[in-house]
């Protein structure tokens, strides 16, 4: 929190990041207006797509970099899932198993990530984007899992709110984290 608070101060982040959607940053880096950006990894086919963008061919992926340990990530994959009440669950159940099967899962890796880590050293899928599988694949071995838990709706929210509220100059990163800790923890206590 604090890396982050000093690069907003020095200039290093853009302010009107606080403000931006995973699209508008994209744009703003497909336009050549920012050095880098942390996105999900369809920004690399368009940032690259002359159509698309200003920097078409100099659009590099790269590892998460980490200070402390090598590197993290978080992951963020869509969950697909059937309802308890579904009129028809065994034939959604074989949709998923359809569309999480790692024939589909090839034919959408261009511009998603296989769910599939065999997928990863399959020489088509490596044909198609070198440079994002062999980087992809180094960035698995640092996944984290968001936690399980049932209130991470309202987490989200209020760690938005007290992170906003820091690096907007606020409250200091400690006392954003220590407000964003005590509420949660509340919230937890309604969920024992």
């Amino acid at each position: 929190m604090q890396y982050m608070v000093d690069g907003m101060n020095s200039g290093l982040i853009n302010p009107a990041s606080l403000e931006s959607t995973y699209e508008e940053v994209r744009r703003t880096f497909s336009q050549g207006e920012s050095l880098f950006s942390v996105n999900w990894t369809y920004q690399l086919n368009l940032s690259n797509d002359p159509e698309e963008s200003k920097i078409a061919g100099k659009s590099k992926i790269a590892v998460m970099p980490g200070e402390v340990a090598t590197s993290a990530t978080v992951n963020g994959g869509m969950a697909l899932s059937v309802t308890a009440d579904s009129a028809h669950p065994e034939e959604a159940w074989r949709y998923i198993e359809f569309l999480s099967s790692p024939e589909v899962q090839k034919t959408y890796s261009k511009n998603a990530l296989p769910i599939w880590i065999s997928l990863f050293s399959d020489p088509d899928i490596i044909a198609q984007a070198p440079e994002l599988m062999e980087v992809s694949a180094e960035q698995y071995k640092y996944i984290i899992n968001r936690p399980l838990v049932p209130f991470y709706s309202e987490t989200s929210k209020i760690m938005s709110r007290e992170l906003q509220t820091a690096l907007t100059g606020g409250k200091t990163p400690e006392q954003a984290l220590a407000d964003a800790e005590a509420e949660v923890l509340k919230i937890a206590e309604q969920y024992k």
